[in-house]
């Protein structure tokens, strides 16, 4: 279908803006890297970190495992990826189990801006990818942590864009060659989730093209094929090292447990109210732009551009499938984001709209960088952010951006959703300088890892167990285990001249000495050697296997 009238408005960009991205551009991809490795490692990149470090230290990229234990939940390839940070920056830091998240929501973007350009306009490819960029739930939070989400969105975004881009060429092997394959590393990433993402975005695809034989074709066959060589591959060489029934069924009910199947009664009914605003909120500012889709002809603008109606198909028929599922998090559906972002900065683009929805926009952008300009002018009397680094510094600095924002806002040389991408960016590094530096020293992960780090220091090379069922931190074995290059297991035996991290469960039913003690969550917990000189107790009979 052809564009309407005024799309060069798709394509126009002004001096004034270009000047503008070249410093924002930067600032943004300075923001995301800028004290990456500062807070210890926290959420659940804790136990991707892990697990990566006990595959180095077995020798084995094959079988995941968790304190010496096959690990079910997760296929390894992303703990490959982060053993290949681990390598490229010759250390185990925070930042190297970060580094790839970061990038890959970063080459997400890419991928992003270049199909917008592309198929729509560079006016569009630009503000719709700066605008997922910045989304408030990714931006300052999501990729803060070595978490495997951006990754996985990263190759699940490519997974469905090469369907519209090839069939656009009428390329079909490499539709289904590219698809399927970007499919199996998803699959070796997050296992199920991705075969639904795939099949449901051909299968609704070509129903909306009306080309439904494509799906019984030679080409389809061949990108079937493929994945399974590829999954088939790895699955193979798995059998060799552990049971492979186990592995699956670890695997099934890893993604069941987040479905509708695993899920039932009254939090189904809240999910399904909460879940689309929580979407809205995570992400902001680009949800403002929900104000220039409230018009008689949105189907009409939104059918009028091939790549804007695929979005729209894509994202209704696997929004749906998360929508019904009380388990899943907004996490599970950020490839979700850009499919959306563009189905809302198209017509705010083309801006047919009344004048006065852009005066509430103009407004929002006004009070958003006045709030930021006080916020960042109050940084240096504001507890605890007065003791940070450098603060005057920084306070200064944000506000001279800042300002030069809200001037360029008042001589409207520029487009006022680019500005307000500028001041989440100032904010973005704010963060960085002030709130990354606290959490480095006082929240639960800095606990963790002095917990960790200190019990490697009175273990040096000798053994160190986990236990029996004690519940203990990944965080904090993380970094004994980084510390001493020895994988720590769980064990159900006492065995003489080794470590163990107890639990206060166990505490009354042995006697051993005590060499370090500590709390996780609301349990006590406690670094012991058994007694060597109780004969019997080495002899004991310990509770079975759980």
């Amino acid at each position: 279908m052809a564009f309407p009238n005024n799309s060069d408005k798709l394509y126009s960009i002004s001096k004034n803006e270009i000047v503008f991205l070249a410093f924002a551009l930067p600032l943004l991809i300075i923001s995301l890297f800028l004290n990456l490795g500062k807070q210890p490692i926290y959420m659940e990149e804790q136990k991707r970190a892990l697990v990566a470090l006990e595959m180095i230290f077995n020798n084995n990229f094959w079988v995941p495992t968790e304190f010496g234990e096959p690990y079910f939940n997760k296929p390894p390839l992303y703990n490959w990826v982060i053993i290949g940070a681990y390598k490229l920056f010759g250390n185990y830091s925070e930042f190297s189990t970060r580094f790839f998240s970061v990038l890959s929501f970063l080459l997400t973007g890419l991928m992003f801006f270049l199909i917008g350009k592309k198929y729509v306009g560079i006016r569009f490819a630009l503000l719709s990818s700066l605008l997922f960029l910045v989304s408030v739930d990714i931006y300052y939070y999501f990729s803060l942590i070595g978490e495997i989400d951006l990754f996985y969105t990263l190759i699940i975004f490519c997974c469905i864009v090469s369907i519209f881009h090839f069939y656009e060429k009428r390329k079909y092997f490499h539709l289904f060659i590219t698809a399927y394959f970007f499919c199996a590393v998803g699959t070796l990433t997050k296992s199920i989730p991705s075969i639904l993402f795939l099949e449901i975005s051909l299968f609704v695809f070509f129903i909306y093209k009306k080309d439904l034989k494509k799906l019984i074709s030679f080409p389809h066959f061949t990108g079937i094929i493929i994945y399974f060589i590829i999954i088939g591959g790895y699955l193979y060489i798995y059998s060799r090292f552990n049971s492979l029934e186990e592995y699956m069924t670890g695997l099934w009910l890893d993604s069941e447990k987040r479905t509708i199947l695993g899920n039932q009664g009254l939090r189904f009914f809240s999910h399904f109210f909460v879940f689309p605003l929580e979407t809205l909120k995570n992400i902001l500012p680009g949800t403002l732009l929900i104000l220039f889709c409230f018009r008689k002809n949105i189907i009409k603008i939104i059918r009028a551009n091939r790549f804007i109606e695929f979005s729209f198909y894509i994202l209704i028929s696997n929004f749906i499938i998360y929508w019904l599922s009380p388990g899943a998090k907004q996490r599970y559906i950020y490839v979700l984001y850009p499919f959306l972002i563009a189905i809302l900065t198209y017509p705010y683009i083309l801006n047919n709209a009344k004048i006065s929805l852009s005066k509430i926009l103009n407004g929002i952008v006004t009070f958003t960088l006045l709030a930021g300009f006080i916020g960042c002018l109050l940084l240096p009397f504001i507890s605890p952010f007065s003791e940070t680094p450098y603060i005057l510094f920084t306070s200064i600095v944000s506000c001279l951006l800042t300002i030069l924002l809200i001037v360029l806002h008042l001589k409207r040389k520029i487009n006022p959703m680019f500005l307000l991408i500028g001041i989440f960016i100032i904010m973005r590094i704010v963060f960085d300088l002030t709130i990354l530096p606290i959490r480095a020293n006082d929240d639960f992960a800095s606990i963790r890892k002095r917990n960790g780090l200190a019990i490697a220091e009175f273990i040096k090379d000798e053994p160190l167990y986990i236990y029996q069922n004690s519940h203990v931190s990944n965080g904090m074995i993380y970094y004994v285990v980084r510390k001493t290059h020895n994988i720590v297991e769980r064990e159900y035996d006492i065995f003489q001249n080794a470590y163990y991290i107890i639990e206060d469960t166990y505490f009354d039913d042995l006697t051993y000495q005590t060499f370090y003690e500590f709390k996780f969550r609301d349990s006590n917990f406690k670094l012991i050697r058994f007694d060597n000189n109780n004969p019997d107790q080495l002899n004991l009979k310990t509770k079975d296997k759980q």
